[in-house]
Formats: structure tokens, C-alpha cells, sequence
């Protein structure tokens, strides 16, 4: 029986294949918001530093450290001081 151009034997063949706990330690990514980037992050972001600056100092993209933000409800320039 084929399923999306595969045969049902091969799904049997694959189950537990992505065990994400079968994985070793050392093999597994970390993740790439560490407890520092957020803080460099949050520094930057508040004191209104160019995002494209913030993107290359933390080494992501633009977009990632803009979506970031957002998620952490930063507001860019907030802890500027006039």
C-alpha cells in the first residue's frame, strides 16, 4: 500500500527514528537564545541601537532579532534618556 509515495513497511521501519531522547547529549543543538544574547538583546534594544548592529553583534538576522523583541515585548529606545 503506498502513502504519499511511501509504502507502509517503511513507516513501520522508521518509528522511533526521531526519538529526541535517544539522542546523545553531545549531538543535540543548543539553543540559540542563551540567558547572554537575551541580556545583550534587551541592553541594546532599550537604548535604541540600530537593529541591523543588534543583529550583527548577537550574529543573527535582522529579522530574528526584531521577532526576538517582540516576543519579549522590548520596546526599541525605551530606556533613552533626553
Amino acid at each position: 500500500m503506498m502513502e504519499y509515495g511511501v509504502r507502509v513497511a517503511d513507516w513501520d521501519d522508521m518509528r522511533g527514528y526521531c526519538d529526541w531522547d535517544a539522542v546523545p547529549e553531545k549531538v543535540k543543538p543548543e539553543p540559540f537564545w542563551t540567558d547572554e544574547r537575551i541580556s545583550v538583546l534587551r541592553e541594546m534594544w532599550e537604548a535604541g541601537i540600530n537593529t541591523r548592529l543588534v543583529a550583527e553583534k548577537l550574529g543573527c538576522t535582522k529579522n530574528a532579532a526584531c521577532g526576538k523583541a517582540d516576543r519579549l515585548y522590548l520596546v526599541h529606545g525605551s530606556g533613552k534618556t533626553n
